[in-house]
C-alpha cells in the first residue's frame, strides 16, 4: 500500500484516499511535507507560491492590477526547482 494513502493529511472520501486528479495543489504540498518529501523551507516557499499562482488568469491580473515581473517569474521556478530537488533526495526515504 502506497504510504501515502495512510497520511492523515491525504484527501478522502468515504475513507478512501481520493484519486490524484482529485488533489489540490495544497493537498499536494502538505502530503508531501508531512512525508518529508519536501523541506520545511520549500513546505513554506510552496504555499506562498499555491497563493501567488493565482496571477497566472489573466483576469485575474487585471482585476488586481497585477503585472508579474520576470524576477518574481524567476523566485517561482526556483522554488519550482527546490521542489524538485528535496523530492529526488528524499524519495527513497518513504
Amino acid at each position: 500500500m502506497p504510504v501515502y494513502i495512510q497520511n492523515n493529511l491525504t484527501p478522502k472520501r468515504d475513507a478512501k484516499a481520493k484519486n490524484f486528479d482529485q488533489w489540490t495543489l495544497n493537498n499536494f504540498i502538505d502530503v508531501a511535507h508531512e512525508l518529508n518529501l519536501i523541506e520545511h523551507d520549500t513546505y513554506k516557499f510552496s504555499k506562498e507560491l499555491r497563493d501567488f499562482r493565482n496571477y497566472i488568469h489573466p483576469f485575474q491580473q487585471m482585476t488586481e492590477n497585477f503585472h508579474p515581473r520576470e524576477e518574481t517569474a524567476k523566485i517561482c521556478l526556483q522554488v519550482l526547482k527546490a521542489t524538485i530537488a528535496d523530492i529526488s533526495k528524499n524519495e527513497l526515504t518513504i
